[in-house]
């Protein structure tokens, strides 16, 4: 506990940035808009060959990372290409990539196809979050290997709302599917549900409250951020998530918290998992017009993601439970294996080793 403590506070001052995010301010202006792009230097190792590259390398390599993004980024105007010139290239902290480019078109924009796939090629976790600044209004893009394009108009802000709903209601859910920590830690959490021999509806309605107990949290974790009252590092967070991985798992080996009150395990980690999420959308400075949207709509995409992994996973146990082999063997063996990978992020994310495959 005290080498938690520790390393909380040694990483509280560290400017901590999400490793698989490049996040995007468009300030469209007429004819000629700016792009301004953060990313972090170690998702060029694969697609430049650049292993742990310094501050140094990283400026001697500048036109080669400029061809780069400027590739990844296609930008129509009524079918019309718009090109890219570079305004500005710089290192933050060695690790942190800020460049920006003059969006040039060559009439003025109304109607923009943008296209994004800036190390999709590479990760399929990777996501692209876009904040366009319009004449009256703003739009918040979120691109990834299954959503790559987006087309809108200049004055189509007025009618955002469901769009914000439904784009964030679609992120939950994904959010769940492609984070490996996030379904080890509802996996570890359904283990022990079938082991109270209650019939599967009662089952069923458990797991749901404990379900429904982390999404709460989620939702108000995404409200302080929001509201700018608790907003800690990026790296803090991904280091936490791992432990509460790792806790839940060693929870089903020597059974610390029963099942019954596994809801306040879901409740209390749910705050930290959804701060993964939730430091990505304060930095996009989102209005707070669409906070409802936002959080509804992503809250209750995360319900239905968690749901669906209830209803394939739950049957499955609920039958083998009534093997001893599953109390014996399975539950202890998933929660030794998990305790382990978890174990390991823990290690990878905290120190920035980058060991882990994923």
């Amino acid at each position: 506990m005290r080498f938690l403590i520790y390393l909380f506070f040694f990483y509280v001052s560290l400017n901590a940035h999400p490793l698989n995010m490049t996040k995007m301010n468009f300030d469209l202006n007429g004819s000629k808009s700016v792009l301004d792009l953060r990313f972090v230097s170690f998702n060029l190792e694969t697609p430049l060959f650049l292993k742990n590259p310094t501050s140094k390398i990283l400026y001697a390599k500048k036109d080669e990372i400029i061809k780069y993004i400027q590739k990844s980024i296609d930008i129509k105007n009524d079918n019309s290409e718009c090109s890219l010139k570079p305004l500005s290239f710089n290192v933050h902290n060695e690790i942190v990539i800020n460049s920006s480019f003059n969006v040039i078109c060559k009439q003025p924009v109304r109607k923009l196809r943008i296209k994004f796939d800036l190390f999709f090629e590479f990760d399929k976790t990777q996501q692209g979050v876009m904040k366009i600044k319009l004449p009256k209004g703003s739009k918040t893009l979120i691109f990834s290997p299954r959503k790559k394009i987006y087309t809108i108009k200049t004055g189509d802000y007025n009618s955002s709302k469901f769009k914000y709903f439904k784009n964030f209601l679609i992120e939950g859910i994904w959010h769940i599917w492609e984070g490996i920590d996030h379904i080890l830690f509802l996996l570890m959490l359904l283990l022990p549900s079938v082991l109270t021999n209650s019939k599967f509806k009662v089952t069923l309605l458990d797991v749901l409250k404990i379900v429904t107990a982390f999404t709460l949290s989620h939702s108000i974790t995404l409200s302080l951020s929001m509201f700018n009252i608790l907003n800690p590092p990026e790296k803090i967070i991904e280091t936490f998530i791992a432990i509460s991985v790792l806790l839940t798992a060693i929870n089903n080996i020597y059974s610390i918290v029963s099942f019954k009150k596994e809801w306040i395990l879901a409740f209390c980690f749910g705050f930290i998992h959804g701060f993964g999420f939730a430091n990505a959308l304060h930095e996009l400075n989102l209005k707070s017009e669409n906070f409802a949207s936002i959080v509804f709509g992503f809250n209750i995409g995360v319900e239905i993601g968690q749901i669906i992994i209830v209803l394939a996973i739950l049957p499955l146990i609920y039958l083998a439970s009534y093997k001893k082999f599953y109390k014996r063997f399975i539950v202890p063996s998933l929660s030794s294996i998990t305790a382990l990978i978890s174990l390991l992020w823990a290690i990878d994310r905290a120190f920035s080793l980058h060991f882990m495959p994923f």
